[in-house]
């Protein structure tokens, strides 16, 4: 039986050297389409519950500082409840996540350029999930439109239909016919993965800091138990987190 699965893709910081984030990373959330209409009725009741509005778009910006709509998890017992909530969705065994990561110093230390750290990532994350995908499985990719990053995913979508990944025993051919789209969308679209996305990458971050750079930073009680949950999705299969540099 073919099955469909979709990757989904946002980002945390900025691959720019102007930027103050340390790291440069990509987040992909992969579900079976025919998943999707339960993990978004799953994610409006989360946000009818604790918004009243199940047509909230999750910012996790946002969220982090308690602005806007989501003043409301200043209080303290409501904000544990709805990271309850959400983390229990984030840990449905139904959905997969792959993670790129560049230590940005590192990478200007070699000479890689801002563009350098755009496209290997792009690349690097779509072959770990085209790696994954079963023989009778095809697959759609789906990211948070980016003007300037945009070019560099269509490349590096562009070269895997010409070239195929080797990795894969994949030919330029049978990418194509194993991948069937390729998505440009805004949070605005309500797709439920890029909005999750959104919530797992500045943790994703902060585990490479804590393993990598002995970082002394403090974090809370909610970024503790997200680091938890990534690790035990990790734990599972190493290979679905890659640090280029």
């Amino acid at each position: 039986m073919v099955v469909t699965k979709v990757l989904s893709i946002d980002e945390s910081g900025k691959a720019s050297y102007r930027h103050t984030s340390l790291e440069f990373a990509l987040i992909g959330v992969v579900i079976e389409e025919k998943f999707k209409s339960k993990l978004e009725n799953k994610l409006k009741k989360i946000k009818k519950k604790f918004f009243q509005d199940e047509e909230i778009i999750l910012h996790f910006s946002e969220i982090a500082r308690k602005i806007g709509p989501f003043n409301v998890l200043k209080d303290t017992t409501l904000e544990i409840n709805f990271w309850c909530e959400m983390l229990a969705l984030l840990n449905d065994d139904k959905i997969h996540y792959f993670f790129t990561l560049v230590d940005k110093a590192k990478a200007q230390k070699i000479g890689w350029l801002d563009i350098t750290i755009i496209q290997r990532s792009y690349s690097q994350l779509i072959k770990m999930y085209v790696c994954d995908l079963s023989s009778n499985d095809k697959g759609k990719i789906i990211t948070e439109s980016d003007t300037f990053q945009d070019v560099y995913l269509t490349k590096a979508h562009n070269s895997f239909k010409n070239n195929g990944i080797k990795e894969c025993g994949l030919s330029g051919r049978e990418y194509m016919a194993k991948i069937t789209s390729l998505s440009f969308v805004n949070k605005n679209n309500q797709d439920p993965e890029v909005q999750i996305a959104d919530l797992l990458g500045s943790t994703i971050r902060l585990k490479y800091r804590l393993e990598n750079k002995a970082s002394k930073e403090k974090y809370n009680k909610v970024e503790k138990n997200k680091l938890k949950l990534l690790n035990r999705k990790i734990k599972k299969d190493k290979s679905n987190f890659t640090i280029l540099i």
